[in-house]
């Protein structure tokens, strides 16, 4: 029988999973699959499956990605499981299922889709997909143990436990201070944070009469390290107070190192270089394919309109 290429239908997170494990020789559940792809604040499934008969030979899916384009919301997407079984590699099932799926993102309203290839997927993705590299991003590393200590700020670091409202007015007095990056509302977060089946994460807040004025959330990696997965401040006060906030969480669990990520036109950036961060290993690709321009003239294709945070991959 032929290959036939469909969108994903209610029930094919089955097939889904078991080809993921067959793929990638490591299980993933039902409820992480949900969470990803279908309960996205933005909205999903965006995939599409390759069928032999009764059994799924390929999938191609993205998750809903909104972004905040000089404060606006803007509708995109970004590239997520790229999956063929064994027995069905070199018929053209990757290009097949993304071209399709690309159609739809399309009409969908969606301005691109964006992504992280690791180095055995990036050349498919800009040799065959029309993907363009926009930055290859390094790690910022801080040795925990030549971390300095805080100066004191005139605001205190609280552990969060809910995204509630007063994140959503820090997002909406920030949101334009960048060109391009993830729209981070508090659903969102609850999203990304909170919900995540497979995952534990830790926030703090700088809060100052009851308002926040910066956030550091936070992730073990694996018992060698945190990964400061996204530090949303701006200040140089703000920042030091949340970076001494994550290497005591370090300290606390003796781990010997916190990485991160932040761009050289970042706000954060020398700061973070201030406070002992360097920039190394492991690099990690970061590209696009554009629909259609972005609003008042912001190149999306340019890295240096991005901020981009390790939390706006799935990999960490």
């Amino acid at each position: 029988m032929p290959v036939t290429v469909r969108p994903y239908a209610p029930g094919d997170e089955t097939a889904i999973c078991a080809l993921f494990e067959t793929v990638f020789g490591r299980p993933m559940s039902v409820a992480y699959w949900a969470w990803r792809y279908r309960d996205h604040p933005s909205g999903g499934p965006l995939a599409e499956l390759c069928w032999d008969g009764d059994r799924l030979a390929g999938h191609y899916a993205v998750c809903a990605s909104d972004l905040a384009v000089n404060g606006s919301r803007i509708r995109a997407s970004m590239s997520m499981t790229t999956m063929v079984h064994p027995d069905y590699r070199g018929q053209r099932l990757f290009e097949i299922s993304a071209e399709q799926l690309y159609g739809r993102l399309e009409e969908d309203n969606r301005a691109m889709v964006l992504g992280f290839p690791n180095a055995m997927s990036h050349r498919g993705f800009v040799g065959r997909l029309g993907w363009s590299t926009i930055y290859e991003l390094p790690t910022m590393a801080l040795a925990v143990a030549s971390a300095g200590k805080a100066k004191p700020v005139p605001a205190s670091i609280e552990p969060v436990a809910a995204f509630d409202g007063r994140f959503d007015a820090f997002w909406d007095g920030v949101r334009a201070r960048c060109p391009i990056w993830t729209w981070r509302d508090a659903a969102y977060l609850t999203w990304r944070f909170t919900n995540n089946p497979d995952h534990a994460y830790r926030t703090a807040a700088c809060v100052e009469g009851g308002r926040i004025l910066g956030y550091a959330v936070i992730k073990e990696y694996q018992g060698h390290g945190i990964d400061l997965v996204d530090l949303m401040a701006f200040d140089a006060p703000v920042i030091d107070a949340l970076v001494a906030w994550v290497v005591d969480q370090a300290r606390q669990r003796d781990l010997g190192q916190v990485a991160t990520w932040c761009q050289p036109q970042e706000p954060a950036r020398l700061q973070l270089e201030s406070l002992g961060f360097k920039a190394g290993g492991p690099v990690t690709y970061f590209g696009a394919r554009a629909f259609r321009a972005m609003p008042a003239g912001v190149d999306g294709l340019d890295h240096r309109n991005w901020r981009l945070a390790m939390s706006d991959s799935d990999v960490f």
